[in-house]
């Protein structure tokens, strides 16, 4: 006999609650632990004879005591990272654990990403949310081509010693609008951008901050800058190293500016 519960069960009647039950019927509450990822119960109908005592040992026609059990259902495991999208908006969300979170974005609205176990594609985005939570995090993202689109990437890096590198290196094409802000949590978290050219008409503003702990953040921007860059590195409390390293030619169209506090 197999049984099942879902989260949301009301609570059952006790075995000896005889209020609202069928005649002839007697419900038993069977304690249910980790069904499809939550605790809950099971009821079990038991139904006898009309006049029976519905509460004594059923028996086959051989006269043999019938024992009700449970069976064992398939495993279900809840994945470490969960991956959603609600309005044009990507949601990643990490757990207590060290999770390793791997992006590839097409520069177009359509993105990838996978957590070593699972892999979900999505189109048509203009936001990203990153929340990694507790643990050394691992968060790699990449463009595969330049950004046509406008595109705010938000991550947010939790407890932990986590890593963040976010290649850019196919830059930013004429109307693509890149905005990049994370934010490290307690740790000694390491951020690092490297950013390619940025079309006229193209712009990307870069935001890290490395939190409490010694924090290591970086940027490196090449090709040439005839749109608009905007960086900004705050190490946050601790002792941090924040390197800035400008090869990118700027044209007479171009604008960089870079901070570091």
């Amino acid at each position: 006999m197999g049984v099942s519960c879902a989260a949301g069960m009301p609570h059952a009647a006790g075995a000896n609650n005889t209020r609202n039950r069928p005649h002839g019927v007697a419900i038993v509450a069977l304690s249910c632990v980790h069904c499809d990822g939550y605790e809950g119960r099971a009821l079990l109908f038991i139904s006898a004879s009309q006049g029976r005592d519905p509460m004594a040992p059923i028996r086959d026609n051989n006269n043999t005591r019938l024992v009700p059990h449970l069976e064992g259902l398939e495993p279900r495991e809840v994945p470490a990272v969960q991956i959603f999208v609600t309005d044009h908006v990507l949601h990643v969300i990490g757990d207590a654990h060290a999770d390793t979170i791997t992006v590839r974005d097409n520069g177009q609205g359509t993105i990838t990403v996978t957590d070593g176990g699972e892999k979900v594609t999505a189109s048509g985005i203009h936001e990203v949310s990153i929340v990694t939570g507790r643990g050394a995090d691992r968060v790699s993202y990449k463009l595969t081509g330049p950004l046509k689109t406008t595109e705010d990437i938000g991550v947010w890096l939790g407890r932990g010693a986590d890593r963040a590198n976010f290649n850019f290196s196919d830059g930013v094409a004429t109307g693509g609008h890149l905005k990049l802000a994370v934010h490290g949590g307690p740790g000694a978290d390491r951020e690092a951008v490297t950013i390619g050219s940025i079309a006229k008409g193209g712009t990307a503003v870069l935001d890290l901050y490395g939190g409490k702990g010694n924090d290591t953040l970086s940027l490196h921007a090449s090709g040439t800058d005839s749109g608009s860059l905007s960086a900004d590195l705050h190490g946050g409390s601790g002792h941090n190293t924040e390197t800035v390293d400008v090869t990118a030619t700027v044209t007479r169209w171009g604008h960089l500016f870079v901070k570091t506090t």
